[in-house]
């Protein structure tokens, strides 16, 4: 199952990488960042906004997608963040096998401790559909997602 998520892995940087023409170099251009359970790789069109590609993997689940990200605040050494994923969403369980779709808001803070080094703490609703391979049985919810993340700037300064 790992091997079908090299071609969306690359997909998904190529989508990226092309964006760092935008780049006005005031900001720091690039991050990376681990996240609890994966990783992203992150790219700053604009002043204060993200875009990162994202990977995640934990018991059987495996998630890629795209995430932006606006710092909204500054209150000291918080940003206070809001924004949107999209991912594309594979399971594999004993008896169960399939794949899905995900879209989550979320509101959080990140918090520039030592730089390049910032700590990001995220809340949102995020809406998943996800089907079974064999039976075709759909299922549609609503969950709670909380994302924790460690990230590393490349560049000049923070957020």
């Amino acid at each position: 199952m790992r091997s079908r998520w090299l071609p969306v892995c690359l997909g998904l940087s190529g989508l990226i990488l092309p964006l760092s023409a935008l780049a006005d170099g005031t900001e720091y251009t690039w991050l990376a960042e681990l996240n609890v359970p994966g990783l992203s790789l992150g790219f700053r069109p604009l002043p204060h906004l993200d875009l990162c590609a994202r990977f995640q993997y934990w018991e059987g689940v495996s998630v890629a997608g795209l995430r932006s990200q606006y710092y909204l605040a500054h209150p000291g050494p918080f940003w206070i963040v809001g924004g949107a994923e999209v991912d594309y969403v594979g399971f594999q369980a004993d008896e169960v096998a399939g794949a899905g779709l995900a879209a989550e808001v979320f509101l959080g803070a990140e918090y520039m401790f030592l730089e390049p080094f910032s700590l990001q703490a995220d809340l949102g609703p995020a809406w998943i559909s996800l089907q079974d391979r064999d039976s075709q049985i759909p299922l549609a919810g609503t969950e709670w997602v909380v994302n924790l993340g460690l990230r590393y700037y490349f560049g000049r300064r923070g957020p």
